[in-house]
C-alpha cells in the first residue's frame, strides 16, 4: 500500500467512526479520544507525507539558480579580483603566481572530461 493510500484508508476510517461515535461509544468498541487520537496521527502523517516533495522542489529551484550565480561569481573574479591581483605582480611574486595557477584550474573546470579508452577485446 502507498503512503498515500494508507492516508486515504485512515481519514476513511476515522470519517466512518465519527459518524458512528455514539453506536461505537455505547457498544463499548471506541471512544472519542481515540478517534481525536487517529485525527491528530493522520494530520500529523499528511504533513511528513508532503515534506520530501517539498524539499526536492526546493533544490530543484535552487539548482536552476546555479548557472546565473556560477557566471556572476566568473565575473566578480574577471573584473574585480584579477585586477585586484596585478598590483602583487611584482611586489609579492610568489602570491600572484599562485592565484594565476589557481585560476587556470577553476577555468578549466571538473566536466566529465574525454571518456575513457575502452580495453581492447581479446583475442579468441
Amino acid at each position: 500500500m502507498t503512503e498515500q493510500d494508507c492516508l486515504t484508508n485512515c481519514t476513511a476510517i476515522y470519517n466512518a467512526g465519527n459518524a458512528n461515535i455514539a453506536a461505537l461509544t455505547t457498544a463499548g468498541t471506541l471512544t472519542a479520544a481515540d478517534l481525536t487520537d487517529l485525527n491528530t496521527k493522520t494530520a500529523t502523517f499528511n504533513t511528513l507525507l508532503t515534506t520530501p516533495r517539498l524539499a526536492k522542489a526546493g533544490t530543484k529551484a535552487a539548482t536552476d539558480l546555479l548557472p546565473d550565480k556560477l557566471d556572476a561569481a566568473d565575473r566578480i573574479c574577471e573584473r574585480q579580483l584579477d585586477r585586484l591581483m596585478e598590483r602583487y605582480k611584482d611586489s609579492n611574486a610568489d602570491f600572484y603566481g599562485a592565484y594565476q595557477v589557481a585560476r587556470i584550474i577553476v577555468d578549466a573546470g571538473g566536466g566529465p572530461g574525454t571518456p575513457p579508452t575502452p580495453p581492447a577485446t581479446p583475442k579468441p
